[in-house]
């Protein structure tokens, strides 16, 4: 494993942390705001005149688990080492492979003094300029 996509890895435990908790706060927050709108309706006898309005209350209020977790799901599957470097080359308008390349997960072939080289630059820029890139990325996904 590369220098370069060992620091990917870091990144992706702490934004897959970060993604988890917002992802629980706002399911909760969304499920007790449905169960609040239940149980208004239920003081205002909605469930009485109209007894299928139950079910799709129930479905509104559990539906935020559902849209969390698959919104967890996408944005874990966005922070792959690959996916990160990809985008923070695109996002600083680096060459295209420059961190990409020594990220990924492949077969050395060719040299490995250049390999370690490659690596050694992108982790060197990675070290000044990542936390940056890495935070521009985010912002706009």
């Amino acid at each position: 494993m590369t220098e370069t996509r060992r620091w990917f890895g870091m990144r992706r435990a702490e934004l897959v942390r970060r993604d988890l908790a917002a992802a629980l706060l706002w399911g909760v927050a969304l499920v007790l705001g449905g169960l609040a709108v239940g149980v208004a309706l239920s003081r205002l006898g909605a469930f009485r005149q109209v007894p299928a309005l139950l079910v799709v209350a129930w479905f509104a209020a559990m539906a935020p688990v559902w849209l969390a977790v698959r919104w967890f799901c996408r944005r874990r599957g966005d922070a792959d080492p690959e996916r990160l470097a990809a985008r923070v080359e695109r996002s600083a308008a680096l060459r295209e492979g420059s961190v990409l390349g020594p990220a990924q997960r492949v077969e050395l072939r060719g040299s490995p003094g250049l390999a370690a080289l490659a690596d050694a630059r992108a982790r060197a820029w990675l070290g000044e300029h990542g936390a940056q890139a890495l935070q521009d990325t985010r912002r706009t996904s």
